[in-house]
């Protein structure tokens, strides 16, 4: 496997910087076998031609568990969510939810669900305002501590 293919993988899912060390340049002799490699490639590095510059993806996943009540509250089980979202517009794309059956996880994907239908961003998620019961919910829903999450790990980087 080339450095470039090799490269492709982390770049989609959102490395922003990547070192790669190969002295290694595009020849003629090397034009065969390097699938992205054209005639203008020649003399470039061979880990990064010209040619083989893919659009990037910009969404991105991001998977949390959180529990569906009040850890104190008997019976509390995990709910795990990977939220997948845009990272340039930070506009929700989609949602998988994995939970007990007494988790609620119908009522978790109609907020994505709906979420999505109205082009919401994973902040406007946050924003909810949703039902809870006091002495053993919380005011913060398990997708919106997973909205919380996506959006400080994807558009809030640590400095």
């Amino acid at each position: 496997m080339s450095a470039a293919s090799w490269s492709e993988g982390p770049a989609r899912i959102g490395v922003g910087a990547l070192l790669l060390v190969d002295a290694d340049v595009v020849d003629e002799t090397n034009l065969p076998r390097l699938v992205a490699a054209e005639f203008d490639d020649v003399g470039n590095p061979r880990w990064c031609p010209r040619s083989a510059t893919p659009a990037a993806n910009p969404a991105i996943e991001l998977t949390v568990t959180a529990d569906d009540h009040k850890a104190y509250y008997p019976g509390a089980t995990p709910v795990h969510i990977r939220i997948t979202g845009d990272r340039t517009t930070g506009r929700l794309l989609g949602a998988q939810l994995l939970g007990h059956h007494g988790a609620e996880i119908a009522k978790r994907v109609d907020t994505y669900a709906t979420a999505i239908s109205y082009d919401a961003t994973v902040a406007d998620i946050t924003d909810l305002d949703l039902s809870y019961t006091p002495p053993l919910g919380s005011p913060w829903d398990a997708v919106q501590i997973a909205a919380t999450a996506w959006h400080r790990t994807v558009l809030e980087p640590a400095a």
